[in-house]
């Protein structure tokens, strides 16, 4: 993966540099899905700003306490029944003014085939992907602009990547493998595999 690695971001560290942040309570159990809505918001709003740039504005103490706001408001929009693709899609346009164009559910590592033939059958476009995992922990989020060129990818734990217009599958392998290797900040061995995957392709309201 850290061959396609463009600018390195790791919220864990973004979070606890700030004694007062972190014990923000929208981001106490992790900020991933504030962080990818930020970054599909700045994307949209910057789409030549490079991704160094565009990384160090996630990490600025501002951005970090509206990150927090966005947790707490994604939190709060919870439906019982609903999948994680129904509470994205109600969440959206109040946290970035984005509406949902198409969404798909997909499973495990087979379904990861169906995310990318889906990236390429609507590109271009702003996608959030929400994962759960088969262990029972908490979901995770990323965020991707894609089009004919290729694919910008986001994710909270480890930063932007720049993948080929014909990489995308190959990339999504990598990273799940590299999520059934985790290593947490304090060295934490972890196999933590793909169950649920949501992915939602966001437009301006």
């Amino acid at each position: 993966m850290k061959v396609h690695r463009v600018a390195k971001f790791k919220q864990r560290s973004a979070l606890s540099n700030n004694a007062a942040i972190k014990e923000m309570p929208g981001v106490q159990n992790g900020a991933c899905i504030g962080l990818a809505f930020a970054w599909l918001r700045r994307r949209l709003q910057q789409p030549s700003e490079t991704p160094q740039r565009r990384i160090q504005y996630l990490g600025q103490e501002d951005t970090l306490y509206k990150v927090d706001v966005d947790c707490s408001s994604f939190n709060r929009c919870y439906y019982r029944s609903a999948r994680g693709i129904e509470r994205i899609v109600a969440a959206a346009p109040n946290i970035c003014g984005m509406s949902s164009r198409s969404a798909i559910e997909a499973s495990g590592l087979t379904g990861l085939e169906v995310l990318a033939s889906h990236l390429d059958e609507t590109l271009p476009g702003y996608y959030l992907w929400e994962c759960t995992f088969t262990e029972g922990v908490t979901s995770h989020a990323f965020a991707l602009y894609a089009d004919g060129s290729g694919m910008s990818f986001f994710d909270p734990n480890s930063g932007e990547y720049r993948i080929g217009s014909k990489g995308k599958l190959a990339f999504f392998k990598q990273l799940y493998n590299h999520y059934r290797h985790y290593v947490s900040m304090k060295g934490v061995k972890a196999d933590l595999q793909f169950d649920k995957l949501y992915l939602i392709q966001l437009g301006r309201l």
